[in-house]
Parts: structure tokens; sequence; C-alpha cells
């Protein structure tokens, strides 16, 4: 949709991608409190015969995995889109620098090319985030005994 012109890319704004990332985060963990029950799932954060004194620091260390993972969803996939319409910006930008006819057709053509290149990569986050949303899904299913 940021390829026409006047509209943007919801993914192009931090916001959409962080809320998307955060209900993928609750999603996981409500889906795993069900799974295995409010006890059962904060348990998995410390793996069993883990020593009584380490357990508070593996429990810190896999909480911030937990939360690393929707931020690097909503960072990945606004960095790609962003740096995508940064890319198109700075191609037709080159239209007005070169102020020259003959030369107007290159311009044109990269952000025809870039914008074709853009709609892959898009697919391609899709797909990712998909992937990781269900691969998250996935682990805290499968640790279900």
């Amino acid at each position: 949709m940021g390829l026409i012109p006047g509209f943007s890319s919801p993914t192009s704004n931090i916001n959409v991608t962080g809320a998307l990332a955060v209900t993928v985060f609750l999603i996981v963990q409500v889906y795993g409190i069900i799974q295995k029950g409010p006890l059962k799932y904060l348990g998995h954060f410390v793996p069993e015969g883990t020593p009584l004194a380490m357990a508070p620091f593996l429990f810190v260390i896999e909480l911030i995995l937990q939360l690393a993972k929707p931020f690097s969803l909503a960072v990945r996939l606004f960095a790609n889109v962003f740096a995508g319409h940064t890319t198109l910006f700075i191609v037709l930008g080159l239209i007005f620098m070169l102020k020259n006819y003959l030369l107007y057709s290159l311009p044109i053509i990269g952000y025809l090319l870039i914008a074709t290149f853009e709609i892959f990569i898009g697919f391609i986050q899709a797909f990712i985030f998909t992937f990781l949303t269900a691969s998250y899904l996935g682990e805290v299913a499968g640790e279900n005994e």
C-alpha cells in the first residue's frame, strides 16, 4: 500500500510493528499458560536439575529472552520497510538532481525495479513474521508433557 502515491505503509511506523509484536507476545504467553497451567508454565523458565542458587538468574535470563523475541519481530519488520522506502525516495531524488531530460528514465527504471523488489521483500517479511510467530507458539506447545 505504501507504493501507491499518497498512501503510507502501516508497517513503516514502529508503533504498528510494536503493537503486532506485543500481540504475538501476549498470545504466546496466554497460550503457554492455557497449555500448562500458570505454575508449570513459569517452571519452564528454569530447567530441571538447576541448582537453587542459579534459578533466579536463569529465570531473569529466560524472561529477557521472552521479551527479546517480540522486540526482534518489531524491529525487523519496521527496519526492512523503512529501508525500502528510504531507498525509493533517494532514487526519486535523483530525478531532481540530474536536471537532464535524457537521463530521467534511469531513476524511473531504478524506482520501478526497487519498488518491485520491495514488494518481494514485503512478502518475505510477512512470511518470516508468521513463521516466527508459529515457531514461538510451537515452542510453547512442544514443551507440553
